[in-house]
Parts: C-alpha cells; sequence; structure tokens
C-alpha cells in the first residue's frame, strides 16, 4: 500500500535541503544575470559561491538519495 512506503525525503528535507537553500542560490544568480545586462558586474564573484553551494548540495542530495534507496532495497529483501 501506498502508506507503508517509506519516503526518500520528507517535508523538512525538502524545505531545509533543497527548497529554501537552492532557490535562495539561484534568486541570486538571476539577480546577477539583471545587474550584468545593466552592464553592472561588481557582484559577479558571488556567482563563485552559488556554484560551489549548488555543487555541495547536488552532492549531498544525491548521497542521501542513494543512501535512502539502499534502505528501501535492504527492507524489500528483508519482507520477501
Amino acid at each position: 500500500s501506498r502508506s507503508s512506503r517509506r519516503r526518500a525525503f520528507t517535508s523538512n528535507q525538502m524545505l531545509g535541503r533543497l527548497l529554501i537553500p537552492n532557490t535562495v542560490c539561484f534568486a541570486i544568480v538571476v539577480f546577477l544575470a539583471i545587474g550584468i545586462l545593466h552592464g553592472d558586474t561588481r557582484y559577479l564573484d558571488w556567482i563563485v559561491l552559488v556554484v560551489i553551494w549548488l555543487m555541495i548540495s547536488s552532492t549531498i542530495n544525491a548521497w542521501d538519495l542513494m543512501l535512502q534507496v539502499a534502505d528501501m532495497k535492504r527492507e524489500m529483501e528483508r519482507q520477501g
């Protein structure tokens, strides 16, 4: 049944690890793009921090997902 399945990410993990930090990063990218279109490049060095954060975040999320999938597989093998 659907209720007996475990979720890969809980809603707190979705908000805390995925949505809020990544939304902030992409908002900064949009801010930088608008600035560049207007000829303002003084905040362009922020793009380095955004890219590093997104790489770290994606690595952590992929690792968590792999661990969750491994746990789910192990549980399914135990159940039969």
